[in-house]
């Protein structure tokens, strides 16, 4: 039952996947959602609700909330932002319930995603300049980006915490990576240019990136996916 709830999360996945590129816009209404829906339905098959399961838990819910309000017309846009910023936070707490141990390999990964995040938010500005929408959304994109920024440095310092084995660390690391990815893909998209096939990026690495925390998690407590 487990293998065919991660299956079909897949294939919820794939459908959405094609629908973005067959415009099948009332439709992503239901696709949209359904694979964190099923992914939700495999983390709880395997008991990951339990004890500190709960934050991936309640992540995974505000995540699927932000994924519905963004589908919504413009000015639910912030909303959206707002959810996803509490599920980052969650993953966040999530992820630190177990202090590292002490590494200087810590402190590289803290330099690669602090600089890799002023990068992103060095060229995403001018873009909300030009579209006039500094005032309302800087804040909100910084502290954002702030915040998605922490959750990937959290997510890589699992290769430092005890109990954490290294294929779960690695799963959650680059899952972490792949939602980074993901929405400074879409705030990219949004406020400097669009590219060909860019929604589909935004949302293979998103999708992707929340399969791979979850396993990664359901790994760490499991010892099995």
């Amino acid at each position: 039952m487990a293998t065919a709830l991660l299956v079909l999360t897949f294939v919820f996945a794939i459908t959405d996947w094609i629908g973005i590129e067959r415009g099948w816009v009332r439709a992503r209404y239901l696709s949209k959602p359904a694979p964190l829906l099923a992914l939700m339905a495999w983390f709880s098959l395997l008991n990951g609700w339990q004890a500190g399961g709960l934050w991936f838990g309640l992540a995974l819910v505000f995540s699927m909330l932000g994924d519905i309000l963004l589908l919504l017309p413009d000015r639910y846009l912030v909303p959206g932002i707002m959810a996803f910023l509490v599920a980052q936070v969650l993953y966040i707490v999530g992820f630190n319930q177990v202090q590292i141990n002490p590494d200087p390999l810590a402190l590289v990964v803290f330099v690669v995603v602090a600089v890799a995040a002023l990068r992103i938010f060095s060229i995403i500005r001018p873009g909300l300049i030009r579209t006039g929408n500094e005032r309302m959304l800087l804040a909100p994109v910084v502290v954002y980006t702030s915040a998605i920024s922490l959750m990937l440095f959290s997510a890589w310092l699992c290769l430092f915490r005890p109990g954490w084995p290294l294929a779960a660390a690695l799963l959650v690391g680059a899952g972490a990576l792949s939602f980074f990815v993901s929405d400074s893909a879409t705030a990219y998209f949004r406020f400097i240019r669009r590219i060909p096939h860019s929604d589909l990026l935004v949302m293979t690495t998103y999708h992707l990136g929340q399969i791979a925390i979850i396993a990664g998690v359901v790994l760490s407590v499991n010892g099995a996916v």
